[in-house]
């Protein structure tokens, strides 16, 4: 790969995946820029229905472990769904698509 890729250990992503028609970019972006030992962090509000789209798209490359903040400490803010993804190796890729 070229000097930008595999190159970040964490990426964080907030209220930044709206649109499923960039699902695939997006998730392509994290793939090329993430260390195969990174984590990306992703937090989008629950009121956008995409975030599950997203994470089921996310789980061919990537283990995806799930938070719920269902319950916010502080009034008037506004809930969020948080994903953990860390990428998958090719071998955990071919055994997960058998």
């Amino acid at each position: 790969g070229g000097k930008d890729h595999n190159c970040f250990d964490l990426i964080i992503l907030s209220d930044s995946i709206e649109d499923i028609e960039m699902h695939s970019a997006v998730l392509a972006s994290i793939r090329k820029l993430l260390k195969p030992t990174g984590y990306a962090v992703i937090s989008n509000s629950t009121r956008m229905t995409s975030f599950d789209s997203f994470c089921k798209l996310a789980k061919i490359s990537f283990t995806v472990k799930n938070w719920d903040f269902s319950v916010s400490p502080v009034e008037n803010v506004e809930e969020k769904s948080t994903s953990i993804l860390s990428p998958l190796s090719e071998e955990e890729k071919i055994k997960n698509h058998m």
